[in-house]
């Protein structure tokens, strides 16, 4: 059964309701419902909670009002009757429905007590009753104002305003075993577990939960109130243990589970929910995690929509409005418990276009819009506006009109050869952004409608004939790139782009089902961790650990002239940002060069850039002014004059796509689309008359991975001897660090990500001491393999120092050697930490240590895509900080995938 989306065209002021429309409602009653003011806080995150008497005649009703305006006119309204409740809004007096609930049981929905909570949150409000969302509703036509409760024909219950705030929490639990914890054991056995001196160790804590006979350990952390959010924890079960996360937890008997359970019948995974004591499987699929080792393992909650990961990979899905709010909770039952680690919460920002009883929380401007009535069916069927209307498209919208930096997602199948599509920056019928899939034409348009003027921007070829297509556009400040089916097709600048509003659209006369809408907003990325500061004072490990220590000061040949270039020591595939906290002189002014997709050519004492962009930013001094140019491959291809320069700035250079912006003070100044993008690895800046502290120059890429082990390994995957955070010197136990250790074969851990392209991998490594009778004298092994299949380190290619006993160093292809040199691990290394890099572009291959070159190789077939793995043999292994680069990012492994317990090695 399709049921018809309730919406109407919302006016934002009284003079937007034209005489038909107010005739066609009626006013708002006020005077007999002897309203009274609740105290509320200010903003517009907050629950009203109220507990509904019993309504037994049909005329009374009960009225709750939120953002009420001074002039008692204009506000949105709950109103609750005895067959079931109405949500809307009143503008002018003039009252209009937005949605309705008429219960779903025999008896009247409020014929006996109930509990009912109003949620508000920015552009969105909500009912539940009980624990149910049974509305929900897109709107942001009204300001914040006040709380009021009134009713007619019965009393008016209390209501009591609960302060919300934005979802989020995270937990390493860095804390001793007798500190104070938010966490609630409700059953079980929980302890916090520490090495001996935290104080100077990576990750120096987990949480252990162990079950207490036939019981299982549990413990809880939240509110009551939090209701759509993403939960994740890192899980590493001892042995055959059944671990799991709790969420929309009220209590015992009423929650959610995501779990391992163990049988008879073997081990399956299960979303369940447990509602007054039983228990409901709601999905189930064969699967187990591996014992001892690290997992992660994630959770969202959006709407009725619950989605479990691990390692990133969806396993269950379901739809189920039982249960709308709920704390959060660590579960673990049978065998030996479970180590559980790096919890983070977040809100669930974004909307998704599921049903609650056939009507779409999302606010339709014309056409006609139907959505499947079963809960998160994700289905919605659009009809355009008619030929003689004055609409272009019709429109399903949903957030506020400050939304930006978001990313929005639905599959679009046209069924008629019209055009369909997604819509951004929604502010007004004359300011917004459409990307378009016009089957007819076949093509997609890229729009933008400003000021009512409809203008193509950017458009290609819709290859493949009329068939289902999966649209995305993900906006980045003034940058906007549209997708489909997981290919960029389409990009754009605009420097003056407006927030807004997202959704979906359909043109006049053009009909199309959207599947699976969405949006979303992906988290921010992190500059490129290149400070420790645990370990960062130590005179023995800056080399890793410092902030100065990512970045060296080389001469180098810059197109025309010569400058001596910061250039950070790590590989950035395809550019990225560097952004610097830079200290001009205000009375002489001065010059900040940033490089990034730079190619970098090295020489004797020397380097020489090959290709980049360079944007050289200039300021005047006493004058105020400044000046920026942007160079590719040392030719001009933009400049601008800036007024006003402030001496204390923010200077970046960032490449989105095909588009490459200068920022200062986070405003673009500059901006050039390149149809040929360079896709050099290496970043710098130089500073002449400019204070540049390392500390204050941050890089970020999409394509490189940190590891300082400051969280659980939930990323490596052991594949012989142990791994763990452990002290590196036995004779000095306050220094700890992650590493692994096997004195009888290899000790081995991969990467569970595919990394495809061109590689990097660099790492700071140390010899784990023996004791004293062992000591370094068995110290060999320090090695690495790239482009592995996660099984055996005789695949890919392997870079090893003071390998075959210590006798010789080497690179090796699928296991036999091709480049080779006879150093050693020397026997000085009791507290010396190594820096190790390994670089893969097409087919050459440079091994360094410690900044220098040690060996190279060309190979006339290179190897394809693969896995990185770090392993040592007979020893022990410590590793500080692992850094990863490649041109693409691949998946992550089947956390169930049939991998080898132990990898075999090229000493087997």
């Amino acid at each position: 059964m399709r049921l018809a989306i309730l919406a109407v065209c919302l006016a934002a002021a009284c003079g937007c309701l034209d005489e038909d429309r107010a005739a066609a409602r009626r006013v708002a009653p006020w005077s007999e419902f002897k309203f009274h003011h609740v105290e509320a806080g200010r903003g517009r995150l907050f629950n009203i909670l109220l507990t509904a008497p019993a309504i037994t005649k049909d005329d009374a009703e009960v009225r709750v009002l939120f953002e009420l305006q001074p002039d008692n006119e204009n506000y949105y309204y709950a109103a609750l009757a005895r067959d079931g409740l109405v949500l809307g809004k009143v503008e002018c007096g003039v009252e209009l429905p937005l949605a309705e609930w008429r219960g779903t049981g025999a008896s009247p929905a409020f014929a006996t007590e109930q509990q009912v909570t109003i949620v508000r949150r920015p552009g969105q409000m909500a009912v539940a009753v009980g624990n149910r969302k049974v509305l929900a509703v897109q709107d942001d036509t009204l300001p914040q104002g006040r709380v009021a409760v009134g009713s007619r024909g019965l009393s008016a219950p209390r209501v009591r305003v609960q302060p919300a705030s934005v979802i989020y929490a995270s937990d390493d639990f860095m804390r001793g075993k007798d500190d104070a914890t938010a966490w609630r054991p409700l059953s079980g056995e929980w302890t916090i577990d520490s090495v001996t001196h935290p104080g100077r160790s990576a990750n120096a804590f987990f949480y252990t939960g162990r079950p207490a006979g036939n019981e299982a350990a549990l413990a809880v952390f939240g509110e009551g109130w939090w209701d759509d959010y993403t939960f994740e924890a890192a899980v590493r079960p001892a042995g055959r243990t059944d671990v799991g996360l709790v969420f929309r937890y009220l209590d015992p008997r009423n929650h959610y589970a995501f779990r391992q359970t163990s049988g008879s019948g073997g081990t399956v995974l299960r979303l369940v929910r447990r509602e007054a004591g039983k228990e409901a499987v709601l999905a189930q699929a064969a699967g187990a995690l591996r014992p001892t080792q690290w997992a992660r393992l994630r959770i969202s909650a959006f709407g009725p929509r619950l989605t479990a990961t691990i390692d990133g990979h969806e396993v269950l899905r379901a739809d189920d409005p039982t249960f709308a709010f709920g704390a959060i909770g660590l579960l673990a039952s049978g065998g030996r418990g479970a180590d559980f680690d790096d919890v983070f919460i977040r809100a669930q920002r974004g909307a998704v276009a599921d049903s609650i009883g056939g009507a779409v929380a999302w606010q339709a401007r014309g056409g006609e819009w139907t959505a499947d009535d079963a809960p998160g069916s994700g289905g919605l069927r659009a009809v355009g506006p008619p030929g003689s209307s004055g609409l272009q498209f019709a429109k399903l919208l949903a957030g506020d009109d400050g939304w930006t930096d978001y990313r929005v997602a639905a599959t679009v199948v046209p069924e008629t050869g019209g055009r369909a599509g997604i819509i951004t920056r929604y502010q007004s019928e004359s300011q917004h952004d459409l990307f378009l899939y016009d089957a007819a034409a076949g093509e997609y348009q890229l729009v933008l409608v400003r000021d009512g003027e409809p203008k193509v921007v950017a458009d290609t070829v819709a290859a493949g004939g009329v068939g289902p297509r999966s649209l995305a556009v993900r906006l980045d400040g003034g940058v906007t790139r549209c997708e489909v089916d997981g290919r960029q097709v389409l990009t754009h600048y605009d420097g003056n782009a407006p927030a807004g509003k997202a959704g979906a659209c359909v043109g006049r006369e053009s009909s199309a089902t959207f599947g699976d809408l969405a949006v979303g907003f992906p988290e921010r990325p992190a500059p490129v961790l290149t400070k420790l500061d645990t370990f960062a004072a130590e005179t023995t490990m800056t080399n890793w650990a410092a902030a100065e220590s990512d970045w060296r000061p080389i001469r180098t040949t810059c197109w025309i002239d010569t400058a001596k270039v910061n250039w950070h020591r790590g590989s950035f595939p395809g550019g990225g940002s560097i952004r610097i906290a830079a200290a001009f002189d205000p009375t002489r002014g001065g010059m900040l060069r940033l490089f990034t997709c730079c190619d970098v050519t090295p020489g004797r004492g020397s380097a020489q850039v090959t290709a980049g962009y360079e944007a050289v930013v200039q300021s005047l001094g006493r004058s105020g002014d400044g000046s920026v140019r942007l160079l590719r491959n040392g030719k001009e291809v933009g400049s601008a004059q800036v007024e006003a320069f402030k001496p204390a700035s923010r200077v970046a250079l960032t490449k989105l796509a095909d588009h490459i912006l200068v920022e200062i003070g986070g405003a673009a100044v500059l901006a050039f689309k390149d149809p040929e993008p360079l896709e050099g690895w290496s970043t710098g800046y130089v500073a002449q008359g400019v204070e540049v502290k390392p500390e204050g120059v941050d890089v970020f890429c999409d394509n490189v991975i940190v590891y300082s082990f400051v969280r659980a390994a939930a990323d490596w995957r052991t594949a012989g001897g142990k791994w763990l955070v452990t002290n590196r010197w036995r004779c000095d136990p306050r220094w700890s660090f992650f590493g692994g250790e096997s004195l009888r074969r290899a000790a081995t851990i991969w990467h569970k990500v595919s990394l495809e392209g061109d590689v990097s991998v660099e790492f700071a490594g140390g010899i784990r001491h023996q004791g004293r009778k062992g000591g370094y004298k068995h110290a060999s092994d320090m090695n690495v393999v790239i482009c592995g299949d996660g099984k055996d380190l005789n695949s890919g290619y392997g870079f090893l120092f003071g390998g075959w006993g210590n006798t010789k160093t080497a690179i090796t292809r699928n296991g036999k050697i091709v480049a080779e040199l006879e150093r050693t691990i020397p026997k000085s290394i009791h507290r010396r930490w190594f820096y190790f890099k390994v670089v893969k572009r097409g087919g050459h291959l440079r091994y360094y240590i410690d900044d220098k070159l040690v060996l190279e190789y060309e190979d006339p077939q290179p190897l394809g895509d693969g896995q990185v793995a770090l392993w040592t043999y007979k020893n022990g292994l410590m590793v500080a900080r692992v850094r990863i680069a490649a041109d693409r990012i691949g998946p992550r492994e089947r956390f169930d995938a049939p991998y080898p317990k132990i990898s075999r090695g090229p000493y087997d």
